[in-house]
This record gives structure tokens, sequence and C-alpha cells, in this order.
């Protein structure tokens, strides 16, 4: 049976019931909105493990001052019973998510975004999560995902462990090889590789490792290699099973080091192989964008006498769609980049040899100029575009 209210609140529903907590939807007639209410169940009020868990969770999030986590509007007790006030976040969870199948990489992307710099921040308070999973990432109104339930976080100077047992803390199916063990004090990059989990689930739709027992997850996640993300679901691309490997890495040193390390480096692939789509729709492959020195060199295009500018300058319809994508920082991560505009051919020429012969192919990105051009009798490249088209290109120039 509902409660009529808590506190100044009104329940209006029950939105979830677990173990160590229920939540109610509320709403705050002072200032005229709906709330998440979490309440201690009286069974486990004169448990101290988990009454001292409840107060400590109302401390570090009112703590955590940023965006992408749930924020605590209230603390207080009804007949000794503690509750804590949220914001209602009206998206649901990403378990609900899950629920209606895999999740396509741009929208992973977008997740691990936004969520990534607040785990670092919790992280640089010192504060360990130790129970991300797809139940508390809940979602607001305007689709942007936080972190929630931080019942059973811990400071990573703290030495003792809040369980009557002294064993592990957290779920199973989420917890990092060290977290299952218990034998090392734990830090934030075991919160990095349960995020990797969440991404893989995300990708695929399921679980890295299927077992039935917390004790067949355990040893998994301890021993069995991370699966590969196409054998579960094989429209992911190949380009993500670096990240996944490198996140879900067994030792915590060979894993990312920071949540943003790792959704910058998934953004990265993300963007390249949205790149990449455009140019093959264009006729054009890319070399990659991920290593060593490189040069966005922009140049005209349409049919030169000149034997190099013949081999070179193909037209390209999708180049607004290239150069616009060039303009993301997470892609053009290029030590230069130069637009070739109304210059004599003998320099664009140059220009090439020079790069090729400086710099590895692999290091020099070509784009080509989706308007007509021509050499006139001084010599000179011109190009005949719109002022989009034109006002584009000088824009990924200085970019």
């Amino acid at each position: 049976m509902l409660p009529q209210n808590i506190g100044r609140y009104q329940i209006k529903a029950e939105l979830g019931r677990g173990g160590m907590s229920t939540v109610y939807l509320a709403h705050d007639p002072h200032f005229e909105r709906d709330v998440a209410i979490k309440l201690l169940p009286l069974e486990l009020l004169h448990h101290s493990t988990f009454r001292r868990r409840f107060d400590r969770e109302a401390k570090i999030v009112a703590s955590l001052d940023h965006p992408a986590i749930v924020p605590v509007y209230d603390f207080g007790e009804q007949d000794d019973q503690p509750f804590l006030v949220m914001r209602f976040m009206a998206g649901g969870s990403l378990t609900d998510r899950l629920k209606q199948g895999p999740i396509n990489i741009q929208e992973a992307v977008r997740i691990l975004q936004h969520l990534a710099p607040a785990l670092d921040e919790v992280h640089r308070r010192g504060i360990v999560h130790r129970d991300l999973k797809p139940s508390n990432i809940l979602f607001d109104q305007r689709n942007e995902p936080f972190i929630s339930d931080f019942g059973t976080a811990k400071f990573t100077y703290e030495h003792t462990k809040l369980t009557e047992t002294g064993g592990a803390v957290g779920t199973p199916a989420y917890m990092s090889p060290e977290q299952i063990q218990a034998e090392v004090e734990i830090d934030g990059r075991s919160d990095i590789y349960t995020l990797g989990v969440i991404l893989f689930e995300m990708l695929t739709g399921q679980h890295p490792y299927q077992t039935n027992t917390p004790i067949g997850l355990a040893v998994k996640h301890i021993f069995e290699p991370v699966p590969r993300l196409q054998d579960m679901q094989p429209s992911v691309p190949a380009a993500c099973q670096p990240v996944i490997a490198k996140v879900m890495a067994k030792q915590r040193e060979s894993r990312y080091q920071t949540a943003v390390a790792f959704a910058d480096d998934l953004t990265n692939v993300a963007c390249h192989l949205d790149i990449d789509l455009q140019s093959q729709s264009a006729g054009l492959t890319l070399p990659s964008l991920t290593t060593g020195r490189r040069l966005a060199l922009l140049i005209g295009n349409s049919t030169y006498e000149d034997e190099i500018l013949s081999q070179l300058i193909r037209p390209v319809a999708n180049l607004p769609r290239l150069a616009q994508a060039l303009k993301n920082p997470r892609i053009g991560r290029f030590d230069e980049v130069i637009c070739l505009i109304d210059e004599p051919s003998n320099d664009v020429r140059r220009s090439i040899s020079r790069f090729f012969a400086e710099k590895s192919p692999d290091d020099l990105l070509l784009l080509y100029f989706a308007g007509h051009a021509a050499v006139d009798a001084g010599g000179h490249l011109h190009l005949a575009t719109t002022d989009t088209e034109h006002d584009l290109l000088r824009g990924t120039a200085v970019s």
C-alpha cells in the first residue's frame, strides 16, 4: 500500500523496489514539481551498514555538483525512516532502452560523452561508484543521461568495506576483476571497466559473459578473454573491438586511465566510420586519421593537362559533408589544414609532390573541392563555386 505522504511530498506511484530501498514518484507542493523519493525499508532501519550507506549516499551526491549526476534535493526522516529526495528522471533507464535491442554506435558515443566527464569528476574527488549498471543510468525528459545510485560508493582512501563480511560490493555482471577478487583497494579504473561492459551491452544488446550464476560471471570476468563484438552482433563495426578490449583489460594498468580517454577513443572510431561511409559514397578512400603527423590539403578538382593533377584530383560530390565533418575537433586533429585556392598550378603540383616526399601517404589527407576548376593562361588555379561551398571550404581551412 502506498504511503500518502513522505514529509511534505505527496506520493503518486511506486517507481521501483529493491533489497535496499523503495523509490516513489512524488509531488513537491512547495516547488510544484515531481520528484523521486528513495526510502530505506523498515526492515533495514536497525541494520547499521545499510543505514550508513544511505546517509553516505546523500552526502556524496550533495558534494558532486555535476550536470550528469542525478542531484539530491532533500534528505530527511519520517518516523525514523530516512529518505532521499532526488530529481525525477522522466526518460527511464538504460535498462529500459536495452530491452528494445542494441544501441547504434552514434547514440552510444553520445551517452558516453555525456557520462564520462561526470565519472572522472567522481574519481577526481576520490570516490568510486562500485555499482554502475544500465539500471543506474537514467535519462531526463530531454534524453540526456545521468549517473545515479551512489549507495555503495566508497572513498579510495578508506580501507574498510561497507559489508558485514568484508566481501565484494557491487553487481556481479558489471564488476571488474579486482572488484570481484576484493584483494586490492579498487580505484576509478574499476568503474571504467564497468563502463566498458555497459558499452558492450549497448552495442550488442547482450552481456559479454553469458552464464546463469554469479560465480560463473565472476570466473569469466577474471579469466575469460573479452568476446568479439561481431560474434554477438555482426553489425557492430570491427574498429570498435580494440576500444572494448582496452577498456575491459583484466589488468587495470592496461585500461584507459580516465573515462574521458575511453569516450574520446570511441568517438574517434565513430567519426572515422562516419567519414569512411561518406567518402565511400563519393568514391574516395581516406587514409587513417588516428596516427602520425597529419596535414589536410584542400584543392580544386576537374581535368587538368598536368599529369600529377589529373591523377590526384577527382570530383567528389560529397565534399561539403566531408568538409563539415572535418570541422569536428575530434576528427580534424591535423598539424596543418591548408587550402590552395587561386594558386598557380605549379605551386599546387609542388605542394603535393613535397608532401608525398616528406610524409607518409597515410599522413596526408587530400580533400577535392566539388566545384568546377580551371587553369588560366597565367597558370593560376580557379574554382567556380557557390558562395555556400566557398564559405564552407574557407571555414574548414582555418578551423
